[in-house]
């Protein structure tokens, strides 16, 4: 029997994906999701129309009572179908097949709002299982490996995306050779990994040094500083940096950023004004 790291086909691309989850990537297949909503949709219409002209026709058949309460109870739009007493079973199977195309249709449309929230993959993802893929020609065939090409980029999905801070992404694009790791489990493992954990650190011992340097320091450079409009100047630069920060090393949104650093800088200017007020 054949070990893992020298699995074949199918069994082998999974262990592989299966090994982190930023390889978890795959087709959305947004048209044909679409069109198959659109098609349910569309019999559904018609179903429609046709139980409305049904509705009408029983409602007009005043002779017989129990088509002329088909449209108005259960009891007899039901029986029909199980006694047959009409010998007309189309009331009721139209009824039941507006059921199961509604359910049909009402789990496309949820499928499709579900899979409307999943992220795009990062281009670094992409590129380690397309590449992967490419090496490895025996692994899977040549039609069944198009889903990674690049003509489905905008096709694909990840299922497990984190959203990571901007520090995060440029580390892990442009430093990643200080943050690989090899995965044991495969001894002819051809992708390279890189530790978010370690990443992680990094961004977050950045996060709390600036967090404890900035406003110290600038505390320290406006004291230092009597001029009133380098002080102004000195506010400006500290705010900016304040913001930077919170935009790149954070996953702050718009309005914490800015609540944030509305704070900074009123600090910053009531600390200048009580100095002044001193002077």
């Amino acid at each position: 029997m054949p070990s893992r790291e020298e699995g074949i086909g199918y069994g082998r691309l999974a262990s592989t994906l299966a090994l982190d989850n930023d390889l978890c990537i795959f087709r959305h297949f947004a048209e044909l999701n679409i069109r198959n909503i659109l098609y349910l949709q569309s019999e559904l219409q018609e179903l429609e129309l046709k139980l409305q002209q049904l509705d009408v026709e029983a409602s007009e058949n005043t002779n017989e009572p129990s088509q002329w309460s088909k449209p108005r109870s259960y009891h007899y739009a039901s029986r029909t179908e199980t006694t047959g007493s009409d010998g007309n079973h189309a009331y009721w199977d139209t009824v039941l097949r507006i059921r199961d195309v509604l359910e049909r249709y009402n789990k496309a449309l949820r499928n499709e709002a579900w899979l409307q929230k999943l992220k795009t993959p990062s281009k670094t993802s992409w590129s380690a299982v397309h590449e992967f893929v490419a090496a490895n020609k025996t692994l899977i065939s040549e039609a069944d490996a198009q889903y990674t090409s690049a003509e489905h980029l905008d096709d694909l999905v990840h299922l497990t995306w984190n959203e990571k801070e901007a520090m995060s992404v440029l580390i892990e694009k442009h430093l990643k050779r200080f943050f690989k790791k090899r995965d044991s489990r495969f001894k002819d493992q051809t992708i390279g990994f890189v530790s978010d954990e370690k990443i992680t650190q990094v961004v977050r011992l950045l996060a709390i040094s600036l967090s404890s340097v900035l406003p110290i320091l600038s505390i320290v450079v406006l004291y230092a500083v009597k001029h009133a409009a380098v002080r102004l100047g000195i506010i400006i630069i500290f705010s900016v940096l304040c913001s930077l920060a919170l935009a790149t090393l954070t996953n702050a949104r718009n309005v914490e950023i800015l609540g944030t650093t509305a704070a900074y800088a009123a600090v910053q200017v009531v600390f200048v004004s009580g100095n002044l007020t001193a002077s």
